[in-house]
């Protein structure tokens, strides 16, 4: 076998494992598990306990599917600029998600321990830092149409809760942010599937 055909193949054998099409429908499948949790939880404030750690991990799971999908199209851009966005916005997922993977094996957790607040605060940090990506897929302009603007979307959930929260209170913050999720981040990977690989 020579090394163009061994290339070839091991570009093929990648494309199955790891393509727009298998990421983009993992972010559509894990976009619901907020609203999930809200329903489970009444929308009310409340503590994490194993079954919603499992929901929040599914959740981050897809939406690090997302934007790995976003990384295979170049949405970003092909500069350094574009994978720096990414590679920050990953980051802050995985910690996110570590701080809810705590929840699963851990009952109760040290909550003044550096790396708990650190996790704690990835959440919102990664809802909002979604405007950054959205600015960096706009200046790509990679992404044509309607796809270019999901990211927005999805960053625009925090902002879109927290105000309903103070116009109608903490159950319509619940719900506002857990259906703005569910169709931004689904609609997200859907971009992603729809697209083809840079």
């Amino acid at each position: 076998m020579t090394t163009k055909e061994f290339t070839h193949l091991a570009g093929q054998q990648t494309g199955t494992i790891l393509n727009t099409r298998l990421l983009g429908t993992l972010g559509i499948l894990g976009s619901s598990m907020l609203l999930v949790e809200g329903l489970y939880a009444g929308f009310q404030e409340h503590g994490t306990d194993q079954f919603i750690g499992l929901l929040e991990v599914i959740y981050m799971t897809a939406w690090m599917s997302s934007i790995a999908g976003l990384g295979l199209t170049k949405a970003a851009g092909k500069g350094w600029g574009g994978k720096t966005v990414l590679i920050i916005q990953l980051i802050g997922l995985m910690m996110a998600a570590a701080w809810s993977a705590i929840h699963l094996v851990v009952p109760n957790p040290d909550e003044e321990h550096i790396l708990y607040t650190i996790g704690d605060i990835a959440w919102p940090f990664s809802h909002m830092f979604m405007n950054i990506v959205g600015i960096a897929v706009l200046r790509a302009k990679v992404w044509t149409g309607w796809r270019r603007f999901t990211p927005f979307w999805c960053g625009l959930a925090l902002p879109a809760a927290m105000l309903t929260a103070v116009i109608a209170g903490e159950v319509a913050l619940g719900i506002v942010f857990g259906l703005w999720t569910t169709a931004a981040f689904a609609l997200l990977g859907y971009a992603v599937r729809t697209s083809r690989e840079a």
